[in-house]
């Protein structure tokens, strides 16, 4: 049992992996519209954000094997759910009656 909350946790996750994704949108925002000094800000806040972010799964879990075996378990589960899916049949949307 922790001391918080389950969604309380979930909420907490989300928002230190949203931070990133979002500053990095900033970043290929300024690059497409060429306005190179709010790049550099934006790109400044994604690594601030992507650093908090490492930070807290280094302290998830302890060591890097932890880490990596999490990771690997995760892509394995989505590459099953995937597998036992029915194939979709593809429509075009243009042929399409």
């Amino acid at each position: 049992m922790t001391r918080f909350p389950a969604i309380d946790r979930r909420v907490f996750w989300l928002g230190l992996v949203v931070g990133p994704a979002v500053w990095i949108f900033f970043v290929v925002t300024a690059f497409l519209t060429l306005k190179f000094e709010w790049m550099i800000v934006a790109l400044l806040g994604a690594l601030m954000n992507l650093a908090n972010l490492w930070g807290y799964l280094r302290c998830r879990w302890n060591n890097t094997e932890q880490m990596t075996s999490y990771f690997q378990k995760w892509a394995f589960l989505n590459v099953l759910r995937r597998a036992q899916q029915p194939p979709q049949e593809y429509q075009n949307p243009v042929f399409s009656a």
